[in-house]
């Protein structure tokens, strides 16, 4: 893989619209600013690793503080979305 050519990422794709629900977030922008590992202990009864210790990779997603600047509402249309 490249490093990448922009900062800021992009949302790729959204949830599927459900009408039932109120208006809310469906996304916002995060930074990927680095990877670590943890040490945590494994709780799997029945499992060889059960009280057991092990190390996993972890990535740190910083997000900035959201602020709603705005709602823009679409009605449905029998051709589409206007």
């Amino acid at each position: 893989r490249k490093r990448a050519k922009h900062h800021r990422g992009r949302v790729r794709s959204f949830p599927k619209d459900d009408p039932s629900k109120k208006p809310h977030l469906t996304a916002f922008m995060g930074y990927n600013t680095v990877m670590t590992h943890v040490l945590r202990e494994i709780e799997r009864p029945g499992s060889k690793l059960h009280k057991g210790e092990t190390v996993e990779a972890v990535t740190i997603i910083f997000f900035n503080p959201v602020v709603l600047v705005g709602l823009v509402g679409f009605p449905h249309t029998p051709p589409a979305l206007n």
